[in-house]
């Protein structure tokens, strides 16, 4: 769950960055749903008496709430294509940082 849940952040970063979203909406939303399913694991183990797989729940919730999310903005087939690709920074970092050692 916590790799699905920096691939949404990172899908976010995006969207904000194309100036088609204003918040975190995707993060923010697994993060309750997180929430959620965390209590509803407390909640079924009190009631049952019986320990329960925290993964049980933390999955079907956020990739329910992520799903309904992107449906409802119309993002479903777009977010399911996206992949993260490597950042062209690092990179710039290191050939700044090798030039500053071979002078």
């Amino acid at each position: 769950p916590g790799m699905f849940i920096a691939f949404l952040a990172k899908w976010d970063a995006v969207k904000m960055g194309e100036g088609k979203s204003d918040t975190f909406v995707y993060l923010n939303t697994a993060m309750v749903a997180y929430t959620l399913s965390l209590i509803t694991t407390v909640l079924i183990m009190l009631i049952f008496n019986a320990a329960q797989p925290a993964l049980l729940y933390i999955v079907p919730y956020i990739l329910i709430a992520s799903l309904m999310v992107a449906l409802s903005r119309s993002e479903f087939k777009e977010l399911w294509n996206f992949s993260i690709t490597e950042d062209e920074e690092p990179r710039a970092v290191e050939k700044h940082s090798k030039g500053k050692k071979d002078k």
